[in-house]
């Protein structure tokens, strides 16, 4: 997904480029791949990581991801093309040039041009259908990591819908202070719910949504992260590899 792409950070400021950084400095030199594209979400995920990572034979993985899940989780056909299926890597030219989805959002977050707009799925609650269907997604995605024999640690994504949200970060979720309420509590879901697959998985697990604030200082918006929000990231990241490669070779 973009949060893990660092959308909005400059090429080699993204958390998986300084986790490599942090993990060099502490003599780990590892190669670090970084999976994430723009818009995806755990049924594209999966796909990608069968046909582009496995054959790289990863030791480790690192699940950074369900913010993109949340239209589908929300819907009562969460099974439906629109979620599974995406048309190409990226839209047409002509479509992206006048997209508010892709374009108005660069010309948001880079150039501040336009005014933020809450995402569609902010304030809905999930679905029975559909909340079975992202943990159906998780666990498969984690068992086509563990195919590979990689280590799959589980992290939480940090939100702007958090219980101590930073005004300045409130334009990106509904004015409505009912349904306001209810991003809140969706966003806590998803927190709760990978929380719960990474116990159920034996995954290690990573809480950015509770260790990187809320706040304008660590997020750009309501999912992607700034400069200090990627630092931030990658030494929750590095401080967990760390660990695990040292018990292993104390």
């Amino acid at each position: 997904c973009s949060s893990v792409f660092g959308y909005l950070v400059n090429d080699g400021e993204e958390a998986c480029q300084l986790l490599r950084e942090r993990l060099d400095e502490l003599g780990l030199p590892v190669e670090v791949l970084n999976g994430g594209v723009p818009g995806y979400n755990i049924y594209q995920t999966r796909d990608r990581f069968e046909k582009r990572i496995a054959e790289y034979q990863p030791d480790i993985v690192i699940l950074y991801l369900g913010y993109n899940d949340l239209p589908y989780v929300t819907s009562a056909k969460p099974d439906a093309r629109q979620f599974r299926v995406r048309d190409g890597l990226f839209a047409p030219s002509w479509k992206r040039r006048l997209s508010p989805s892709v374009f108005g959002s660069f010309l948001g977050n880079r150039l501040g041009l336009s005014s933020p707009k809450p995402r569609r799925h902010w304030g809905s609650e999930p679905s029975p259908i559909g909340e079975s269907q992202f943990r159906e997604n998780y666990l498969d995605l984690v068992a086509i990591a563990r195919r590979e024999n990689a280590d799959v640690f589980v992290c939480t994504q940090a939100l702007a819908a958090h219980p101590k949200i930073d005004p300045t970060l409130k334009a990106f979720l509904p004015t409505d202070s009912e349904q306001q309420a209810g991003a809140i509590e969706l966003a806590k879901w998803l927190h709760d719910t990978i929380e719960s697959l990474a116990g159920q998985t034996d995954c290690q697990f990573i809480d950015a949504y509770v260790e990187i604030p809320g706040t304008a200082e660590f997020l750009g918006d309501d999912v992607h992260l700034t400069r200090k929000g990627e630092e931030r990231l990658a030494e929750l990241w590095a401080e967990k590899v760390n660990s695990i490669c040292t018990a292993r070779n104390p």
